[in-house]
């Protein structure tokens, strides 16, 4: 009597083992796929990743991946939204990623910038029709594009699944032309590619840089008009009046060493990207990542 009662529980005791190492081996290969992809994603933009890992379990798993900043002044915006844009669009396409964390390291391998943000997707926006080819699009942005005195150096539309790339590079003769020019140009910027996709045109995303004269880079910036967000940075001296509300304190990129604590971030909207700040007596510009009002 007494063996078969330590049959029976062996064969539970195995049942449940053969279940949890199931489980394991299901979660394993979750993370794996999902890493794969966005490995591969992130790899097609050339965007210089050092590691991906996943930790959790299904259906909430939680991505660290570790780009290199080929910078070590600012984290470029263009490249931080490029991964947190194939995040989202990956949780879309659905693979169960509930958040990520976003490491950037500088050539030197430290550790200069790290953001923890949650996964959404209300606030996918349907993607436009598009009718017009690259070239007929740039030709409606040359023609339709005011730059308010500024220099238009560059002016590219590509297309890369399915939807339309701008990218812009201005050139400003002085820092004050800047100040006077940006407001203008950026408060009319939206509002032209909103109207061209109403024609024909599928813009989704513009990559926009502003530089001096010598060539120092005083904005970077892209609008994603799918995901209903724009991100940037700008150097110290730059008009903040381009933008409605000045960046909250949490979207604010701070350099760091090792030994600091990391203070709380500010309370932003549930599409804002909410880096973790960690104090520092350096004055840096601002990094955001901020949801676009209606």
């Amino acid at each position: 009597m007494k063996s078969k009662k330590l049959f029976f529980l062996a064969g539970i005791i195995l049942a449940a083992l053969v279940v949890l190492l199931s489980l394991y081996y299901i979660n394993v290969a979750a993370q794996q796929e999902v890493v794969g992809y966005i490995e591969e994603r992130l790899g097609k933009q050339n965007i210089p990743v050092v590691e991906i890992k996943a930790r959790g379990s299904s259906p909430h798993l939680w991505l660290e991946i570790i780009v290199r900043s080929p910078d070590e002044k600012y984290v470029d915006p263009i490249l931080r939204h490029s991964v947190r844009r194939e995040v989202v669009l990956a949780r879309q396409r659905g693979y169960s990623i509930e958040g990520l964390s976003l490491i950037f390291l500088n050539p030197q391998g430290e550790q200069i910038y790290r953001a923890e943000m949650p996964v959404y997707l209300e606030n996918i926006l349907p993607l436009p029709s598009a009718k017009l080819d690259d070239r007929v699009t740039r030709d409606m942005v040359v023609e339709k594009l005011n730059p308010e005195g500024l220099s238009l150096v560059k002016t590219e539309v590509t297309t890369s699944d399915g939807i339309q790339t701008l990218s812009l590079r201005l050139v400003a003769p002085s820092l004050e032309i800047a100040n006077q020019s940006l407001p203008r140009f950026m408060s009319s910027l939206r509002p032209l590619l909103v109207d061209l996709n109403t024609q024909g045109a599928q813009i989704t995303l513009c990559k926009l840089e502003l530089a001096d004269e010598k060539g120092q880079t005083l904005l970077k910036y892209v609008l994603d008009l799918q995901l209903d967000t724009e991100t940037w940075w700008q150097a110290d001296g730059l008009t903040e009046s381009w933008f409605p509300s000045p960046p909250a304190e949490a979207d604010r990129m701070s350099p760091y060493s090792d030994d600091l604590q990391t203070g709380t971030p500010t309370v932003l909207p549930i599409d804002t990207e909410t880096p973790t700040i960690i104090p520092t007596d350096t004055p840096t510009s601002p990094t955001t990542d901020t949801p676009i009002s209606p």
